[in-house]
C-alpha cells in the first residue's frame, strides 16, 4: 500500500576531460517509490565539480490489475519514404486511450487519439519517429505499446565518372559509387539510339562495373544510371 522498492541502472555520462563523470539520481535506486507517477531526475558531475543539466525519466508504481497491452497494426515499414503514417489500434473496453508521437522536431505529449481506433499523421519530415499509445483503466493503472520507424525522403548523390567502352558485341560500363552512408545500389537502363523506351537492365549493389552482352554491332546505344538508397530514394 505504501508503494514499491524500485531498482534501476544509473544513466551513463560522457565528458571530454573526465572519462567517468559521477551520475546521481533522485529518488535514488533501491528506495521506496509511492503509488502513482514519480519523476526521477539525474545529473552528472565531472572531476572539476562541474554539473550537467538534469535529465529525467518517469517511474509508475501501480496497484491492482493493469489493462491489457494495446495492439498496434500498421503498414508503415521501419524505413520509408512516406510522409504519412496510419495506425490501427485495438484496446480493451472501458479504458482511456491517448496517443503520442516523438520525432525529429522534439518529444510529443499524450493527447486523445484523433480518430478513435485509427490514428493518422501527415507532413512528416525526415528523421526517426516513435508512436506510443497508452491506455488507463478505471483504477488508474497504465499500459503502453509503441512502434518506431524512420522517414527518409532525401535522395542519395548521383554516381560519378560514369563511362562506357564498346567492344565486339558488348559494352563495358564503369562508375564510382556515392559515399552516402545509406547507399544501397545502382540501377542501369539502356535504349537504342534516339528511341523513347528505356529498358531496365540490372541492379548492382557492391559492384562498380557491368558488362552488357546483349548488344549488336554498329548500333548506337545510350545508358542511364541512377543511385538508390535503402529507403528507395
Amino acid at each position: 500500500p505504501q508503494g514499491a522498492v524500485v531498482a534501476y541502472a544509473l544513466p551513463t555520462a560522457h565528458d571530454a576531460a573526465d572519462p567517468s563523470p559521477v551520475v546521481t539520481c533522485h529518488p535514488a535506486s533501491g528506495t521506496l517509490f509511492p503509488l502513482g507517477e514519480t519523476d526521477v531526475s539525474c545529473v552528472a558531475t565531472d572531476a572539476s565539480g562541474l554539473t550537467s543539466g538534469a535529465e529525467s525519466f518517469n517511474v509508475i508504481v501501480q496497484a491492482g490489475a493493469k489493462p491489457a497491452k494495446p495492439s498496434i497494426k500498421t503498414s508503415v515499414p521501419p524505413l520509408t519514404t512516406r510522409a504519412d503514417a496510419e495506425f490501427e489500434l485495438t484496446v480493451e473496453p472501458d479504458v482511456v486511450t491517448v496517443c503520442r508521437l516523438d520525432g525529429p522536431l522534439g518529444g510529443g505529449t499524450f493527447e486523445p487519439c484523433s480518430g478513435g481506433s485509427v490514428q493518422t499523421y501527415s507532413g512528416l519530415v525526415d528523421g526517426a519517429y516513435l508512436f506510443t499509445v497508452q491506455v488507463t483503466n478505471s483504477i488508474g493503472n497504465i499500459n503502453q505499446a509503441s512502434y518506431g520507424w524512420e522517414v527518409d525522403r532525401t535522395p542519395p548523390d548521383a554516381v560519378v565518372r560514369f563511362s562506357a567502352r564498346a567492344a565486339y558485341l558488348r559494352v563495358g560500363l564503369t562508375w564510382t559509387k556515392p559515399i552516402d552512408v545509406d547507399y544501397a545500389r545502382v540501377r542501369i537502363w539502356r535504349k537504342r539510339g534516339t528511341a523513347g523506351f528505356w529498358k531496365r537492365l540490372v541492379d548492382r549493389a557492391a559492384a562498380n562495373s557491368f558488362t552488357d552482352g546483349t548488344v549488336s554491332n554498329h548500333v548506337l546505344y545510350r545508358y542511364r544510371i541512377r543511385s538508390l538508397d535503402r529507403a528507395g530514394n
